[in-house]
């Protein structure tokens, strides 16, 4: 017997919790149903109509490519959707997820951090600046550079730029 059938057994046993004398298929709300429609229980049951309006809330549905799911027997799994799914698209991808709540997105690259980056973007950063002795540094990427000592030395002088828009840039690996 599952986790479910187990529970769905026990609230018909009992009724809902907190509320002894409310049979367990009747809402704690009456406007909350299992269908999110106002009404559908009335008319499950053979009755009719009731003359409660369903909610007027017309808001699209949330849209997100991270979510976090919840599980009844282990830990939370955050996710990524694309392209962007809603909360019913996200349990019906994880069937034995239990519930499932939106992630925000990460922010934005801001345009202080960018030009910081394009800043340390040159021949300070570059793969290609060689340091021997104890010598300010030397390129060894680019042949358009006079040779440091000599006309065929691998070892380039740094450019008056100091590597803005070399197309030779390559990031230390890390």
């Amino acid at each position: 017997m599952g986790l479910d059938d187990l529970l769905a057994k026990l609230e018909r046993a009992a009724g809902t919790a907190g509320t002894a004398d409310v049979p367990a298929d009747v809402p704690a709300n009456p406007l909350q149903t299992l269908a999110g429609t106002a009404g559908t229980a009335e008319k499950d049951k053979g009755g009719g109509d009731s003359s409660v309006m369903p909610p007027t809330d017309t808001a699209p549905p949330i849209r997100a490519t991270r979510w976090l799911l919840h599980y009844a027997d282990r830990e939370p799994v955050e996710v990524h959707f694309a392209p962007a799914a809603d909360h019913p698209e996200a349990l019906v991808a994880y069937p034995d997820a239990v519930a499932a709540e939106p992630l925000p997105e990460p922010l934005a690259q801001s345009a202080h951090e960018s030009a910081r980056q394009s800043a340390a973007r040159g021949c300070s950063t570059c793969r290609h600046r060689k340091r021997p002795g104890l010598s300010a540094g030397y390129c060894s990427g680019r042949d358009d550079l006079p040779g440091a000592y000599g006309e065929h030395h691998p070892l380039r002088k740094l450019p008056d730029d100091h590597g803005d828009g070399c197309a030779s840039y390559l990031p230390h690996e890390g």
